[in-house]
C-alpha cells in the first residue's frame, strides 16, 4: 500500500508527501527496492540529486535491476559524473536478459 500511495503522490507532484510515505513504508517493512526507488525519485523532485543517487544505490543494493542501474546512470550523468554514469550503464547492460542477468 505504501508503494502505491508514494507513487501516486509522486505522479501528482507531491514530492514531500511521497517521500514521507516511502520512508514510512521502509520503516514498516524494512529494506525494499521499490520503496528506495521512490525515495530516490522524491529527492529528484526536491531537487536533491546527491540524495537521489544515495537512495537509488540503496534500491540497487536490495535488488540490482536494469531499470535501477539505468536510472542511476541518468542521475549521475545529470550531475556531470560521467565516469560513474558509464559504470552504471555497463552494469545495466550486464543485467539485460540474454546476458545472464535478470531485469
Amino acid at each position: 500500500a505504501d508503494r502505491r500511495l508514494a507513487e501516486h503522490r509522486l505522479l501528482r507532484g507531491e514530492g514531500r508527501a511521497a517521500h514521507a510515505t516511502a520512508l514510512t513504508g521502509l520503516a514498516r517493512v524494512g529494506a525494499d527496492r521499490e520503496l528506495w526507488a521512490l525515495v530516490s525519485e522524491s529527492y529528484v523532485a526536491k531537487p536533491d540529486l546527491e540524495a537521489a543517487v544515495r537512495a537509488r544505490r540503496a534500491s540497487i543494493a536490495q535488488d540490482p535491476t536494469v531499470t535501477g542501474w539505468t536510472r542511476l546512470s541518468e542521475l549521475l550523468e545529470a550531475m556531470d559524473r560521467t565516469a560513474e554514469a558509464e559504470d552504471a550503464r555497463r552494469e545495466a547492460v550486464r543485467l539485460q536478459p540474454g546476458r545472464g542477468g535478470a531485469n
